[in-house]
């Protein structure tokens, strides 16, 4: 550029520049040079522009450590000098006032109200209010002004919920409730004793009394209540929503909480949307606030929650619904050419057109121009200075270019956003066209120019911007902890994730370890530990010797004990929110050991449902529930110990002598019974035995010849299922649940049971366990375990499929979790039923076998050869539980996987087999304890004019091959197949050995349930491999 030009550049942008500054000073305004060394913050609020405040919607965020000041009503250069004339004061008359400060902060923050104190000359004194203080001011003679003051401290979030000053509010930000009349709302709904209902079985810290509420949270504690309903937050009521929807997309519903707070009581509404059946909208509202949702047609549901924390009472608490337009303000661009700044004159005219702003161009080619509005630069890194456009959160802007486009020229608004700081991005809307922008947090600000080029005339008739109002959908409420954001998952966590801190002994840590996230901890580290880990609830039993024996004597009673430890932990857990649970696995006999425990607990459980109403009693409250024995799969399974299973029954247990006279008298009976056909023991006393060191724990004279020693925890397998037939000892008979741990684990292990008499063993597994009904039973019963293969078989799977059913700790863990009041979920694994169809008859097979599975969990994918009809069944079986595919049509596909994304598991069915009902569900069972991903039948049936057993001896053994037609198997394990090649590998039912021998493991469950060329057989033979 010639100097020439850069003069007249320089004397064009100059006459630019006087113009707008004269334009401004003829209206009266003042420069922002006058004013820049203060801001206004939020109405009436001001701070030095040094100052790092940001605002948050209705919240005051400080990003600064050091103390900062806002003023109220004046932009005061010093705090020691008398507030001017312009300066906010009350009435003169008054020469006592109150003064009163409630916030709701998070992040390490301050904030208190410092009310200034003048006489006509000087400060003489500042009164500090702290929150939720109300401060009454007392003016003495000489007193004549005052000044109002916030001051903070530190970084942090702050939600001012009132500022009074003699009743009169100085803190008034959109969206404040203390501005709306209850007659201005749309619907309302009172908060009381009628409409607040507990969603967790525990209060501790919220007392109601009609309207009035009193809260005496310590620390961290809260409480959370559902509106008229119950329902934990994740689930839809179907409530409907209590207020009309406008016909319309173009309004949004505002939602108040109104009341009054004392003291330092705190309250927050959540309110949720639910559409379909899910949650999909989640706000926050602090009491003297609101917050905005969008609503459509699609949602069938609001629903409402209130937390209560802090200390002090609340009244008149209401919630309010207001329908507001979305659209905010509408800024039309001012078209005339003074407005808008062109760098280079000779090249850009702007002229007044009565229709709007038109543009000569004679732009170089190749080369694009920009011309500016509102401003007199182009330098788009530089903040605006002029008129910059504020951008709002939670708003959305509408952008609309209209104009007349010459066919050699170009025109594009550009759209520059901008933080407090420094350029953030630049975007464009096309002349002629319209876009809504979304702009991020931290946007602050925008500057608007457009982009020209090209030679000709273009007509610019209009450009406006639309705010409009919207829900944040990235707003995340200001959770107090962990587990409040977990209660209000939209959806919950599975079973599995929950974190549990335990003090248990060693058998109870191996059964519940598999099921959950267990935290243990000793009584020197459990502070750290627990705050580290967050767990959802605190879970102890009555242990001996807890935790690696680092609980030892802390837990039971004993003469010295002060449960000084146990209190301590006990407390942290009330004070941050987290529920306490005690399991009492001891009862009935051990009641007076652990009722002093118990009573320490917010839930109590026992084995012996009997003694529930002692507990009651005791504990003062009926949060106490029966808790029995379970199985733990991973440890308790049939999965095959080298060699087999010796033909006898195995005992492995204690002995005494001198005590439970009934036992004693029982168990003799029972094992003079099993001696006959075989008996072996081993003892748990054994070593002691072996010392000498008491005749109490001896077992008699005519079984000592059975004893092979002692097992450890880790040993124990050996006499579960090594043996035929496991035998069980009660010493509490009548309890209706309360019996040994060694039943459920038996019969997990497929290893039949036979007990001495139990009424709980009778109510809970009925006939999969053989109880003790005189010596003629007994002879009967090991007669037949012993003896016939098939009764064997039928008791033993059996007895295994009821207890993984229903008696597992997965079942057990659900029990408490529920009761407690925490969200959830169990994910059941998802099956694909594959199949192949070349006819008619084998597509109804298919659907057949595919009905016939009592698994609830499952889908029918089938692959479609071309025959006559194929089209119809195509058309016909495309449902919600059966998907249908054209074999010639899956080259867009590469993998099975994809085909079958979704599913945990495929099973491939031949529509010549038979396949009986609990083919999938067994199957399932075992994917509960076997470490495979291919699951298959090494031993099977095979119908030939007869029912024929293939035997390889490798029923609940891993093996090294599998064939696709009785196997299940994870669809990724095809992966290094094409589409057409994994099917290939099905259709053919080819060996899987290949895949044992690229890693995969392969584990053979029972042989029932599946018959190899059975699908015609007698209905009679298909109920013998059923099972």
């Amino acid at each position: 550029m010639s100097w020439k030009r850069k003069v007249k550049r320089g004397v064009y942008l100059g006459m630019q520049r006087g113009k707008r500054i004269g334009r401004r000073l003829m209206k009266g305004t003042k420069t922002q040079v006058q004013t820049r060394q203060f801001v206004e913050v939020v109405p009436s609020w001001h701070a030095r522009t040094s100052a790092n405040y940001e605002v948050d919607g209705a919240a005051l965020v400080s990003t600064m450590a050091e103390k900062q000041f806002l003023s109220y009503g004046e932009r005061a250069s010093s705090f020691r000098t008398v507030p001017g004339a312009n300066s906010f004061q009350l009435n003169p008359s008054i020469r006592e006032f109150d003064a009163s400060l409630n916030v709701e902060k998070s992040g390490d923050i301050e904030v208190t109200l410092l009310v200034m104190i003048y006489s006509d000359e000087e400060r003489k004194r500042v009164v500090r209010v702290g929150d939720g203080v109300r401060t009454t001011v007392s003016l003495v003679d000489g007193e004549t002004k005052t000044r109002f003051v916030i001051q903070t401290q530190g970084k942090g979030r702050v939600l001012i919920q009132s500022l009074l000053i003699d009743g009169q509010s100085l803190w008034n930000v959109e969206g404040m409730s203390s501005a709306v009349a209850d007659a201005d709302f749309d619907a309302m709904i009172p908060l009381d004793v009628d409409s607040l209902e507990l969603i967790s079985p525990l209060s501790r810290i919220v007392e109601i009394d009609g309207g009035l509420i009193r809260v005496s949270g310590q620390g961290n504690q809260y409480e959370h209540y559902g509106v008229l309903e119950t329902a934990l937050p994740h689930v839809d009521t179907e409530r409907g929503i209590d207020f009309s929807l406008a016909d319309m997309d173009d309004y949004v519903y505002r939602f108040y909480l109104k009341g009054e707070a004392e003291e330092l009581a705190k309250a927050t509404l959540f309110v949720a949307t639910y559409a379909h059946g899910e949650r999909d909208q989640l706000i926050e509202v602090p009491l003297g606030f609101s917050n905005v949702l969008s609503l459509t047609p699609s949602h069938d549901s609001v629903r409402y929650f209130i937390r209560f924390h802090g200390n002090g009472t609340l009244s008149d608490l209401k919630i309010g619904v207001i329908r507001e337009n979305s659209v905010r303000r509408t800024e039309t661009f001012d078209l005339d050419p003074t407005f808008w700044t062109i760098p280079t004159p000779e090249s850009i005219k702007l002229k007044q057109d009565p229709s709007g702003l038109r543009l000569v161009l004679d732009v170089e080619p190749d080369v694009r121009r920009y011309v500016s509005y509102m401003e007199t630069n182009n330098r788009f890194t530089v903040l605006p200075k002029e008129k910059p456009y504020t951008v709002r959160p939670n708003h959305r802007y509408r952008v609309t270019v209209d104009g007349e486009l010459d066919a050699n020229t170009g025109v594009v608004l550009y759209i520059i956003s901008y933080s407090l700081t420094e350029r953030l991005s630049m975007q464009q809307v096309q002349l002629g066209s319209e876009k809504i922008f979304e702009f991020g947090k931290d946007v602050r600000y925008l500057r608007f120019a457009l982009r020209v080029d090209g030679t000709g005339e273009t007509l610019v008739t209009n450009i406006r911007v639309t705010e409009e109002i919207i829900t944040d959908r990235t707003q995340v409420p200001e959770w107090i902890d962990p587990r409040e954001a977990r209660l209000f998952e939209a959806k919950p966590r599975e079973l599995h994730e929950m974190k549990v801190a335990a003090i248990f002994d060693e058998f109870t840590t191996a059964s519940y370890r598999p099921e959950c996230e267990l935290i243990t901890f000793s009584p020197d580290d459990w502070p750290a530990v627990l705050a580290d880990r967050q767990p959802d609830f605190l879970m102890v039993e009555s242990a001996w010797k807890g935790n690696d024996k680092t609980w030892e004597k802390k837990i039971v009673k004993y003469g010295t004990n002060t449960w000084e430890e146990l209190d301590a932990l006990l407390d942290w857990c009330r004070v941050n929110n987290v529920p306490t649970v005690f399991w009492n696995k001891e009862d009935p006999i051990h009641y007076d050991r652990f009722i002093e425990t118990a009573k320490r607990f917010d839930f109590v459980y026992t084995t012996d449902a009997n003694i529930l109403d002692n507990y009651k009693e005791d504990c003062g409250h009926d949060r106490v529930g029966a808790l029995p024995f379970a199985a733990q799969p991973k440890e308790h399974n049939p999965i095959r110990l080298p060699g087999t299973r010796e033909p006898y029954a195995s005992f492995a247990g204690s002995y005494y002598a001198n005590r439970h006279e009934s036992r004693r008298i029982d168990m003799d009976r029972l094992f003079a019974a099993a001696d006959k056909y075989g008996l072996v023991i081993y003892d748990r006393n054994y070593e002691m035995n072996q010392r000498g060191e008491t005749d109490q724990l001896q077992f008699p004279e005519q079984f000592r010849k059975s004893i092979r020693g002692s097992l450890k925890y880790n040993q124990i397998a050996k006499a579960y299922k090594g043996f035929k037939v496991m035998l069980n000892v009660n010493s509490v008979n009548d309890s209706p649940t309360m019996f040994s741990r060694r039943v459920f684990e038996g019969l997990a292990c497929a290893t039949p049971v036979v007990s001495t008499r139990s009424v709980g063993v009778k109510q809970m597994l009925g006939d999969y366990v053989f109880l003790d009904e005189g010596d003629e039973m007994l002879e009967e019963t090991f007669r037949k375990l012993l003896t016939d293969d098939s009764f064997y078989e039928d008791v033993a799977m059996g007895g295994m499929r009821h207890v993984l059913k229903y008696h597992t700790y997965t079942q057990r863990l659900a029990q408490v979790v529920g009761n407690i009041g925490l969200p959830y979920r169990v994910d059941h694994p998802e099956v694909a039923l594959v199949a192949f169809v070349r006819s008619a008859d084998e597509m109804d097979r298919a659907v057949e076998t595919f009905r016939a599975q009592d698994y609830e969990h499952k889908h029918l994918v089938v692959f479609l050869d071309k025959f006559e009809g194929h089209l119809d069944l195509y058309e016909a079986y495309n449902t919600e539980d059966i998907s249908t595919f054209m074999l010639s049509y899956l080259t867009q596909y590469n993998a099975l996987s994809e085909i079958l994304e979704g599913f945990d598991w495929m099973a491939f069915i031949r529509p010549s087999d038979y396949y009986g009902p609990a083919y999938v569900s067994d199957y399932m069972l075992a994917t509960r304890y076997a470490d495979s991903n291919i699951l298959t039948k090494e031993d099977y049936f095979v119908w030939k004019d007869g029912l024929e057993k293939i035997d390889s001896d490798g029923t609940y053994r891993y093996v090294f091959d599998a064939t696709p037609s009785r196997s299940i198997m994870k669809p990724d394990v095809l992966r290094f197949y094409s589409v057409l090649e994994a099917l290939d590998v099905l259709k053919q039912d080819e060996t899987l050995k290949e895949l044992a021998q690229s890693g995969e493991r392969i584990f053979s469950t029972d042989p029932y349930q599946y018959v190899k060329a059975g699908s015609d057989m007698p209905k009679a033979v298909a109920q013998e491999v059923q099972l």
